[in-house]
């Protein structure tokens, strides 16, 4: 990713990523993001993600943010998600939610992901919610 690619996706994460620690263009430069753009003439990023697997059948989603005036950009995000999980032979993917978010929890409730658990983080001092999407269904 380009140097401006990088700010647009930091400046995204920090105003709608519900981010503990306030992101910049170098720490995510060099990171695998997913992203999607706004249709029209400003032409900018307004949904990230990143998808890493974390065990043989588990991919996990990091750093999901989007631009809520851009729901069909975040929809369309979710589905790259879910393609990136599969392309790493993942069956499940998870993310971690803060529950306070009703936004992002809607977003990926209407794009096949259901609440498994919710916890309470004491370092951060907040409620979290595991979401998870089956991408392979029992036989």
């Amino acid at each position: 990713m380009d140097y401006v690619d990088a700010v647009e996706i930091a400046e995204l994460l920090n105003k709608h990523g519900h981010m503990q620690k306030t992101q910049s263009a170098s720490d995510v430069q060099d990171e695998d993001f997913i992203y999607t753009r706004a249709d029209g003439p400003q032409d900018h990023i307004v949904a990230c993600s990143k998808v890493k697997k974390i065990n043989w059948y588990m991919a996990e989603v990091t750093s999901l943010a989007y631009d809520p005036e851009h729901p069909e950009a975040a929809k369309e995000l979710i589905g790259q998600v879910k393609s990136r999980a599969t392309g790493l032979a993942a069956r499940v993917v998870q993310a971690t939610v803060v529950s306070t978010n009703y936004g992002l929890r809607r977003l990926l409730e209407t794009n096949g992901f259901t609440v498994a658990d919710t916890f309470h983080n004491e370092r951060t001092r907040r409620n979290l919610t595991l979401m998870n999407c089956v991408l392979v269904q029992p036989q």
